[in-house]
């Protein structure tokens, strides 16, 4: 549902020659307030200096929606909401008809106005390893962080169910996690918390992409281990709550299809590097810094004739579900 990964392996749909997406993957400001492990854009480490202006992000959410797009997804660079037009983005994608997909760490989300933006706009995928305090406040770096992300998770909740019985529409209220050995036996309460508040559980494995090898030996698991956390996720889901979650070969994320983004999504960063998915870290498509504008830029990258459009496959940033070990 949050990926929408409708368009098979390997193709990327056309329509009169063009070439069609279904969503764009928006860097903003970079910045964070936590200082994750394993981050897969080290943003403990660095602080890139350029970011994306707001007329800039308004051409690129332009382009998308004459490529049949549906959401701008913001993700991956940062924490999203600590950009000072973050707002207004958000305002200028409900007018253009898109929704937004919002990866954030909650810590920002204090009332339930600017809950109820998130909410009506598109979906909110709050980022929480575990429910232990100490734990999470250890992974993000950040005394007291835990806290701040359930008040955050507490008042989406709360503004939901307000949404609800005016009978208007909202987005989906998601938790994402990255599945790392620190927070391997949190999982299955995180996953009772998600099934009984209604929240969708984004638990996806541990971007080792771009890592050190040292980081990943140290967080990362291996396909066997992945695979077995997902059968056992699935394994409450069904005893506990009549879920039926399909655990399919080369799925990296629980509950959600095989991952295809670079088919039909684009990323761009905050200094204009256009890749074809948020966790690619090297061969850029190309940049929207140049003198035609950041439109008539994307226009020229995605021509179906530019020879770099061969680089639109998956980079692989993570285990994957492997067949042997499926029941």
């Amino acid at each position: 549902v949050i990926n929408r990964e409708v368009i098979p392996e390997g193709e990327i749909q056309k329509e009169e020659g063009r070439l069609q997406f279904t969503s764009a993957w928006v860097d903003l400001n970079g910045g964070c307030n936590f200082q994750c492990e394993g981050c897969f854009k080290h943003m403990d480490k660095e602080q890139p200096a350029e970011r994306l202006n707001l007329e800039q992000i308004k051409e690129i959410i332009d382009f998308v929606k004459t490529r049949s797009g549906e959401s701008i997804a913001f993700a991956g660079q940062g924490e999203p909401l600590m950009d000072k037009d973050f707002w207004q983005v958000l305002d200028y994608i409900k007018k253009q008809g898109l929704e937004s997909i919002v990866f954030t760490n909650g810590t920002l989300v204090k009332d339930k106005e600017g809950a109820e933006k998130l909410l009506t706009t598109g979906s909110v995928i709050v980022k929480r390893n575990t429910l232990n305090d100490g734990l999470q406040d250890k992974l993000v770096g950040v005394e007291g962080a835990s806290k701040m992300i359930q008040h955050g998770l507490d008042v989406l909740l709360d503004t939901r169910r307000e949404i609800e019985q005016k009978n208007e529409k909202h987005g989906i209220l998601a938790i994402d996690t990255y599945i790392i050995k620190d927070n391997l036996g949190e999982l299955p309460d995180l996953l009772r918390y998600c099934r009984k508040n209604n929240i969708v559980p984004y638990f996806e494995a541990f971007i080792e992409l771009g890592q050190s090898k040292e980081t990943v030996e140290k967080l990362g698991l291996t396909a066997e281990e992945l695979t077995k956390t997902f059968l056992t996720l699935q394994k409450i889901d069904k005893e506990e709550f009549g879920i039926e979650t399909p655990v399919i070969p080369n799925m990296r994320t629980y509950g959600q299809p095989v991952c295809n983004r670079g088919t039909h999504m684009f990323s761009v960063r905050t200094n204009g590097e256009v890749y074809p998915c948020v966790s690619a870290v090297s061969n850029p498509l190309g940049t929207i810094y140049d003198d035609e504008g950041t439109k008539k830029s994307l226009e020229k990258i995605f021509d179906p004739g530019n020879e770099n459009l061969k680089k639109m496959f998956c980079a692989v940033c993570s285990k994957r579900v492997q067949k042997k070990y499926c029941q």
